[in-house]
C-alpha cells in the first residue's frame, strides 16, 4: 500500500461509513474542484462553529428522529451564510424505516426517552414529545404544531448588521398565519418571540435572535442571492450525495477568520506561518448523518488544496485488513513521506514554547512575582497564581480556613509548594547542568517546574542507548503502521497478571532489516531499565513488536480481519489512509462480567456489532466516515 496516514497536527483522521445499501455509500468519485469562497470578513465564531458541528455530528444523534423533501432550507438563506445544519422532518421511507428499526433494536430506548417509538411513528411528533419529556418545553403537538409544520428545518449562522455571525432558524411551514402565532407564543418554551424576529419566504419561516438583524432583512438577502446559488456549496452537496437525516455545511475559511479575529492578540510564536498556511488550505466542509439497513453513518467531506489532501490519498489495502480475526481494537494508518519529520518539528516548537513560558514565569522560582513559601506566608494579593493554587488546595484537600491543625498545615504547605513551585531549598540546578532540568523525586525542579532540555534528552538517548530521534520514529512508522489488541486472554480480566497475558502488538509495513535493528536497540534499553524484552517477528512486508511470542508470530501473518462480517460492516473501502476498528460483539464478552450489575449498559451494548472510522482523499476532498453497525 502506498504511503500516507494521518499526520499529527492535520485534520482529524476520522471516521468511516457504515456498510450501506448502494444508495447511501460514501462518495468515491472525484467531483470537479469546487470554487473557493471568498472570505467575507463576517465569519462564524468559534462557539457557533462548534455548535453547528456538534449538532451535525455527535449531537445529531439527539435529532436523528427527523426527516425531509421539497424545497431545501438553503433556498431560504442568504449566500452570505457561514454555516448551517439541516434536519429532515419527514425523511424518505427508506431512511425512516431504517432509523426506526435500528431504534427498535435498543430495547430500553422508548422507556428511557419516555416516548413510544415504532415503525409507524410520526418522527415530528416523536421529537416534540421528546422535547416535552425533557422538561424544556410544554408542546401540544396535535394542537400547536401539526396544523402548520412542514418537512424540514435548519439552524444557520448568518452575518448580522453588526458584522458578527448570529443564529437563524429556518422552519418549513404549510400555514404562515398559524406558524407565526405558534412561533411568537414561544411554543411552551418560555419567552415569547418578537414579531420582527419572524418572516416568511419560499415556504419557510425565518427566525432570528433579535439582537442584530431583522428576519425580513435575512429574507431580502436570500431573495437576492441564496445559499443554494453558491458555487462552492452546490459542489460540496453534490459530492456529499444522499443528505440523509441530518446534513451540515460550513465555510471553513470564514470560521478560521472569525476564530483568529475573536481570539484577540496572540503571542508572536503562538501560530507559526506553516501552521497558518496549513489552515489556509481548508476551504469548506460538509457532512451527513444517514440511517442504513444495519447501522448509521456520519460522513464528513473537507475541501482543500492539493498539499492538504495529499497525505490522505492512498491506494492498496490497509494493513488493518491483515490483522487476526480475533482483533478487538485496531488503529492503522499509512505514513506520508515527511509526516514524522513534520510532526517532530511541530513537537519541538510546542515544547520550546511551553519551556519558555514555564521557564520565565513565577512557577519557576521561589522569588518570582511575589510568590513566597507558604510557610513564610503566601502573598495571595500579589500573584494570581497563588490565589489559584490556594483555591485548588482547598477544593482538592477539603481544607479551609486560616486556623489549621499541624497535619492540615503540612498538607497545605506540600500542595502549595508543588502548585506554585515555591521552595525553601537551596538554589536550583540549572538545565545546562542537567538535561532533566535538575528534577527531584517529585518531578519538580529544585526551583520549580523546570522542563527538561529536549536536546539534552535526545543526545542522552543517542549516546547512552543508541536511540536516535526522530530517525528511529520514522523507521518505526514505516509506510504503514497498525496497533492491535486481541480479544483472546481478556475473557476473564482476573487472569491477567502481566502484559504478556494480554496480546497487544504493533505491525509496521517497512524495511524489515532496519526494524529488526531498532528492535534490538529497544530491547537493550528495556533490559537496562529492568523490563522484559518485547516479543518480535519479521513479516514479509515489515516487522512486528508484541507482548508475547505467539501473538507476534500470528500478527506477522495474514489474519483475515478484513474478510470478517464485523469489519466489513464498518469499513466499506479498503483503500483508506487510516482505520479505527472496534469489535463491539467481542467487547461485550470482555465487559460482560463487569457489566452484570448494570443491565442497562448491557442492553444497549448487546445489539451493536462494531464501530469503525476511516479517512481517505481524492483530488478535491478529504472524506472521513464514522459507522456504527448493529447485529
Amino acid at each position: 500500500m502506498t504511503d500516507h496516514p494521518p499526520q499529527p497536527g492535520s485534520p482529524a483522521d476520522p471516521p468511516s461509513a457504515l456498510p450501506a445499501d448502494d444508495t447511501a455509500t460514501a462518495v468515491s468519485t472525484t467531483p470537479a474542484e469546487p470554487a473557493r469562497r471568498s472570505r467575507k470578513g463576517l465569519v462564524i465564531g468559534g462557539s457557533i462553529a462548534a455548535g453547528l458541528l456538534v449538532l451535525g455530528g455527535a449531537g445529531a444523534a439527539a435529532y436523528a428522529m427527523l426527516g425531509g423533501g421539497g424545497e431545501q432550507p438553503e433556498e431560504a438563506l442568504p449566500a452570505s451564510t457561514i454555516g448551517y445544519v439541516r434536519i429532515d422532518l419527514d425523511p424518505s421511507a427508506e431512511q425512516k424505516i431504517n432509523l426506526l428499526r435500528l431504534a427498535d433494536r435498543l430495547p430500553d430506548l422508548s422507556e428511557d426517552l419516555g416516548i413510544e417509538i415504532t415503525e409507524d411513528s410520526d418522527l415530528k411528533q416523536v421529537l416534540a414529545e421528546a422535547i416535552t419529556t425533557s422538561g424544556e418545553c410544554e408542546i401540544d403537538y396535535e394542537a400547536d404544531v401539526a396544523p402548520w409544520i412542514g418537512e424540514r428545518a435548519a439552524l444557520a449562522a448568518v452575518p448580522g448588521d453588526d458584522g458578527e455571525p448570529h443564529p437563524v432558524g429556518v422552519l418549513a411551514v404549510t400555514d404562515e398565519d398559524a406558524a407565526r402565532t405558534a412561533i411568537e407564543s414561544g411554543l411552551g418554551c418560555g419567552e415569547t418571540v418578537d414579531a420582527a424576529q419572524v418572516a416568511f419566504t419560499s415556504g419557510y419561516a425565518i427566525i432570528t435572535d433579535g439582537t442584530a438583524t431583522a428576519a425580513a432583512d435575512v429574507v431580502a438577502d436570500a431573495e437576492e442571492s441564496s445559499l443554494a446559488d453558491d458555487e462552492a456549496f452546490g459542489a460540496d452537496m453534490e459530492a456529499l450525495g444522499d443528505a440523509g437525516l441530518v446534513s451540515f455545511w460550513a465555510d471553513a475559511q470564514s470560521a478560521l477568520d472569525w476564530s483568529l479575529e475573536s481570539a484577540g492578540e496572540l503571542p508572536d510564536d503562538a501560530l507559526t506561518e506553516e501552521y497558518l498556511a496549513e489552515l489556509d488550505g481548508y476551504t469548506t466542509m460538509a457532512g451527513a448523518l444517514r440511517a442504513n439497513a444495519d447501522g448509521i453513518e456520519l460522513e464528513f467531506l473537507t475541501a482543500g488544496d492539493e498539499e492538504l489532501l495529499a497525505p490522505y490519498q492512498t491506494s492498496g489495502t490497509s494493513v488493518a485488513a491483515a490483522l487476526p480475526e480475533t482483533t478487538l481494537v485496531a488503529v492503522a494508518g499509512s505514513t506520508a513521506p515527511d509526516a514524522i519529520d513534520d510532526a517532530w518539528e511541530q513537537f519541538r516548537e510546542l515544547y520550546d514554547s511551553m519551556s519558555s513560558t514555564l521557564g520565565g514565569g513565577a512557577l519557576m522560582s521561589s522569588t518570582g512575582a511575589g510568590i513566597t513559601s507558604p510557610r513564610a506566608g503566601l502573598d495571595t494579593d500579589v500573584d494570581p497564581m497563588a490565589d489559584y493554587c490556594r483555591d485548588a488546595a482547598e477544593s482538592s484537600l477539603g481544607i479551609t480556613g486560616d486556623d489549621l491543625s499541624p497535619e492540615d498545615q503540612m498538607m497545605m504547605d506540600a500542595f502549595m509548594d508543588a502548585c506554585t513551585g515555591a521552595s525553601t531549598e537551596e538554589e536550583p540546578t540549572t538545565i545546562a547542568d542537567d538535561p532533566w532540568g535538575g528534577t527531584d523525586q517529585g518531578g519538580m525542579s529544585q526551583g520549580g517546574m523546570a522542563p527538561p532540555d529536549l536536546d539534552g534528552m535526545v543526545a542522552l538517548l543517542a549516546d547512552e542507548y543508541d536511540i536516535h530521534l526522530p530517525d528511529d520514529l520514522t523507521t518505526l512508522a514505516g509506510e504503514q503502521v497498525a496497533v492491535a489488541v486481541d480479544s483472546r486472554g481478556l475473557e476473564s480480566l482476573d487472569t491477567v497478571q502481566t502484559m504478556a497475558d494480554v496480546s497487544v502488538g504493533v505491525r509496521t509495513v517497512g524495511d524489515t532489516d532496519a526494524l529488526q535493528d531498532l528492535a534490538g536497540r529497544i530491547d537493550s534499553l528495556l533490559v537496562e531499565a529492568g523490563q522484559d524484552s518485547l516479543a518480535t517477528s519479521p513479516a514479509d512486508d515489515g516487522f512486528v513488536f508484541a507482548t508475547n511470542d505467539a501473538y507476534a508470530t500470528e500478527l506477522a501473518g495474514d489474519g483475515g480481519l478484513g474478510s470478517t462480517d464485523a469489519y466489513r460492516s464498518v469499513v466499506a473501502d479498503d483503500e483508506v489512509s487510516s482505520v479505527l476498528f472496534v469489535d463491539l460483539d467481542q467487547l461485550e464478552g470482555v465487559l460482560r462480567p463487569a457489566l452484570e450489575s448494570d443491565p442497562t449498559g448491557l442492553a444497549y451494548l448487546e445489539p451493536l456489532r462494531a464501530v469503525g472510522m476511516t479517512s481517505s482523499a481524492d483530488d478535491s476532498y478529504m472524506t472521513a466516515t464514522l459507522r456504527l453497525s448493529f447485529d
